[in-house]
């Protein structure tokens, strides 16, 4: 549905599963998709009427939405707009922290760690960087699996790929990242 309509509609029209009401507002459904059906009503609200109707473009203006976290920021920009901008989802974590880091991603939001990895490793140009976002995210969809893995990479991390982090992240000006990489033990 257009932002018009999801600003303006009922809650009910979204959040078809049972809403209890509990001590800190709406509580829903195990997977929450009711909250985050809520969530991107609220969100088409605040830009249908702080923002004339037009998506932000800009990174901070996008995270201040309702319901925008880093994740959904970074892919609206990299894959909608075309910037070059990591996009950090647990696909893309797994596969890098196997590859770099010689470990298993551990959930959650992302570390400093695994965002400046990421970083550091996108392509320099906006095109190669958004086809990289989505190559590396099916890679870790389809191959490099967290339960099934058809990929081939050894969880021990070697001299070889330390040093190409080091340098790619020298090269790219994350000189910060790189000596974050190099003082946490994998």
């Amino acid at each position: 549905p257009g932002e018009q309509r999801c600003a303006h509609a009922g809650a009910g029209e979204f959040a078809h599963e049972r809403l209890v009401e509990c001590g800190t507002g709406l509580c829903c459904g195990r997977l929450g998709y009711p909250r985050r059906a809520l969530r991107l009503q609220e969100c088409a609200r605040v830009v249908a009427s702080e923002y004339d109707d037009e998506l932000p473009r800009g990174y901070s203006e996008l995270t201040a939405l309702p319901g925008v976290g880093d994740y959904t920021a970074s892919a609206v920009m990299s894959f909608a707009y075309g910037e070059r901008i990591a996009v950090v989802d647990t696909n893309i974590r797994r596969v890098l922290s196997r590859v770099f880091l010689g470990e298993e991603s551990l959930g959650g939001s992302a570390s400093p760690l695994e965002r400046a990895l990421a970083d550091c490793v996108l392509p320099a140009g906006a095109r190669d960087a958004t086809t990289w976002n989505q190559a590396v995210m099916e890679l870790g969809a389809l191959v490099c699996t967290a339960k099934q893995p058809q990929c081939r990479i050894s969880i021990s991390p070697s001299s070889s790929s330390e040093a190409m982090h080091r340098s790619s992240c020298a090269r790219s000006g994350h000189s910060s990242a790189a000596r974050a990489y190099t003082s946490t033990p994998p």
